[in-house]
């Protein structure tokens, strides 16, 4: 069996791989964000945004580019865009949003990565009570794999800034930071990484970002799937 551990002071230290979740283990659904982004836009009386322009704004990572400012804009105030997000994520109806598919290679990488001696952890996103996001995890068959979950503490909390989950992980496992390796589909989560401190940092492109918008974040590595993880690992160890 393989070992991964990291040495500090002559110490063997275990190592950690904590992942994203949506458009990392499991695919975004897109089809559905964009469909209820035409409804919401209609429903709060913005002009029509075609799919192309909503799906090239996604895979820049900035989705509400496609705003347009309206020519009564002095009505809204100077933070009308934000006042516009705020309304717009209010409509959003997370109650429908589909069920997770695991990528093809999801189960066949973790299973390689405890394989290989890692310890696995998640750091999602996902505004829920830990115990309700086990269920989550447990109907895609995936919690027997992870032994540290973390989840975005309150919907009001900034959902692009995973620091908070990834210094609770670090705590919850007992070791230092540089410990750690992130793996993720957004350019937050690479900068997340990077303000815990975190050794290490891998982007996939699972999610439907671009590779460029990715690599300006700054990770260790861009990988096109989940599946490239263990050989990298593996690369990185020789």
């Amino acid at each position: 069996m393989l070992h991964s551990v990291s040495r500090l002071s002559g110490i063997e230290m275990k190592e950690y791989i904590a992942f994203d979740f949506d458009g990392t283990l499991v695919e975004f659904h897109t089809d559905y964000m964009f469909s209820e982004t035409h409804r919401i836009l209609s429903k709060l009386n913005h002009p029509a945004v075609s799919q192309d322009v909503l799906e090239e704004c996604f895979s820049d990572f900035d989705f509400f580019r496609f705003l347009r400012v309206p020519d009564t804009s002095a009505n809204w105030g100077p933070e009308w865009e934000i006042n516009f997000k705020e309304k717009f994520w209010a409509e959003y109806n997370w109650i429908d949003f589909p069920v997770p598919r695991l990528f093809p290679e999801t189960i066949e990488t973790l299973e390689r990565l405890q394989e290989m001696n890692y310890e696995l952890c998640i750091a999602t996103a996902r505004a829920l009570p830990v115990n309700e996001f086990r269920e989550v995890l447990e109907r895609c068959g995936l919690l027997s794999y992870f032994t540290i979950i973390e989840t975005r503490a309150s919907h009001r909390d900034d959902w692009q800034d995973k620091t908070p989950q990834l210094k609770r992980l670090v705590a919850r496992a007992g070791v230092g930071p540089e410990c750690f390796t992130m793996v993720g589909d957004i350019p937050c989560d690479i900068d997340s990484a990077r303000e815990a401190k975190f050794n290490r940092s891998i982007a996939v492109q699972s999610g439907g970002i671009k590779k460029h918008i990715l690599e300006a974040s700054s990770p260790d590595v861009v990988l096109l799937h989940l599946g490239d993880l263990p050989n990298f690992l593996l690369s990185e160890q020789a």
